[in-house]
């Protein structure tokens, strides 16, 4: 190996241990080159692997289990009351007969989650991952009420097969929404423990952000991944030229 060779070969090598620098100083993950090829690729850590995937995969159950159940409460709510009455009904029926719409509330709300859930895969960020577990915190609370709701409306009788005339499609289709509806709050129950953990008491510190944000005085500030960054790279030993 000639002289200029050798000294193209250790510019190369300077170059990109900068890059590497300069990318963890802005809190970026830093570039990873293949050995096999001169192609950079970025590396994500094994964690954040594992929150886009359940952000993904449930952003989309919970995308399709919402569109369902959302076309089902609209059928109860529209369509099958103004077939089955004709003209003598109106063009909106919100009733205890279909439980007051909650089938189509409780899938608004699940397509909504699942929206959430897809914009954090698409973004692949941690700020995307911590929206979803908020938003899948806040709808928890009004999807149990919406079941609760339906279960209560089974219980009195409002919703079974006699509270409708004959040949109706009324309780088919409520049951199928009902039992859709069901399968969509678990796959959020299970998508929410699945997070929760890294999210509130982790990496990302959500739990102790609002414990400041309500008692800034008792629970100190959150650090931030800029200081963290910035933080390792004071601790890191200066490269020195061999």
């Amino acid at each position: 190996m000639s002289a200029y060779e050798r000294v193209d070969l250790q510019v190369a090598t300077d170059s990109s241990e900068e890059e590497s620098i300069e990318s963890t100083e802005r809190n970026e993950t830093p570039l990873v080159r293949d050995s096999t090829t001169t192609n950079y690729h970025i590396a994500t850590p094994p964690k954040d692997l594992i929150r886009i995937q359940w952000s993904r995969n449930s952003g989309i159950a919970l995308t399709l289990i919402g569109g369902i159940s959302t076309l089902i409460g609209l059928s109860e709510i529209v369509i099958i009351p103004n077939i089955e009455n004709g003209l003598k009904s109106s063009l909106i029926t919100i009733s205890r007969y279909n439980a007051f719409g909650m089938i189509l509330w409780c899938g608004i709300l699940l397509f909504l989650v699942g929206c959430f859930g897809l914009r954090a895969a698409v973004t692949k960020t941690k700020t995307g991952v911590q929206r979803f577990t908020i938003i899948i915190f806040l709808v928890i609370p009004f999807l149990l009420f919406g079941i609760l709701a339906l279960i209560i409306s089974f219980s009195k009788k409002w919703t079974v097969h006699s509270s409708y005339k004959d040949g109706s499609a009324m309780f088919p289709v409520h049951l199928t929404g009902f039992l859709v509806v069901i399968l969509g709050s678990s796959l959020i129950l299970l998508a929410f423990l699945q997070l929760y953990e890294d999210v509130c008491f982790g990496e990302l510190q959500l739990f102790k952000r609002i414990l400041h944000c309500c008692l800034p005085c008792l629970c100190p500030r959150a650090t931030t991944f800029k200081e963290l960054a910035q933080d390792d790279n004071h601790e890191r030993p200066p490269n020195l030229l061999v």
